[in-house]
């Protein structure tokens, strides 16, 4: 099967028509921070345009990004991975299963107590309220994580509502493939950078 890999955008339209009038609201820079693509790197940028910009599409290609919802809680610093027998995946990458093998999420504390959901080739598969989750891979196949939060507000009456979407990781059955080994990853400008397949040192 294709991998597929999600983004997502805020749309907006700033003049809202009422009888003859406009109303210029909400203002363009209110409604474009409210969802960001969180791109993970191998490398942070580093100003050389033509390199940073074939760096993220290769990325967003790839799958190696997530979405968040910023305008209730800023995602940078959302950890999801699967390490198992020395390598480590995240978001658009595959790794090999092997016993032991364990999913790692950690979430910003910035939206209050979270709830961590693990699916797991489209079925749910556990569902914490914490920041952290460690959970056991049992097999191969495709893992998806999301984040939902309290929704702030009056309006809102504190019912839960999706706050990250991490693209999935992938955990195959064969063996692995050979990778470089690195050192921590390098955070980019919006959330902490992954590698294909990582051996961890």
């Amino acid at each position: 099967k294709r991998k597929m890999s999600s983004i997502c955008a805020a749309d907006s339209h700033s003049h809202i028509p009422v009888f003859k009038w406009s109303i210029d609201a909400p203002g363009y820079l209110r409604v474009f921070k409210l969802a960001r693509q969180h791109v993970l790197l191998d490398e942070g940028a580093d100003g050389r345009y033509a390199r940073d910009q074939a760096a993220i599409v290769r990325a967003i290609r790839e799958g190696r990004s997530f979405c968040a919802l910023d305008g209730v809680a800023v995602a940078s610093g959302f950890v999801n991975r699967i390490e198992g027998e020395g390598l480590s995946a995240g978001p658009g990458q595959n790794v090999p299963w092997a016993l032991g093998a364990t999913l790692r999420v950690s979430t910003p504390q910035g939206a209050g107590k979270p709830r961590i959901k693990v699916f797991k080739d489209g079925v749910e598969t556990a569902d914490k309220h914490g920041w952290r989750l460690d959970e056991p891979i049992h097999g191969p196949g495709v893992y998806r994580t999301e984040v939902w939060v309290r929704q702030p507000g009056l309006t809102g009456g504190q019912r839960w509502m999706p706050w990250i979407f991490s693209n999935p990781i992938y955990v195959t059955a064969g063996a692995p493939v050979p990778a470089p080994r690195i050192g921590t990853p390098t955070p980019t400008a919006t959330a902490a950078a992954s590698a294909p397949v990582t051996p961890l040192p």
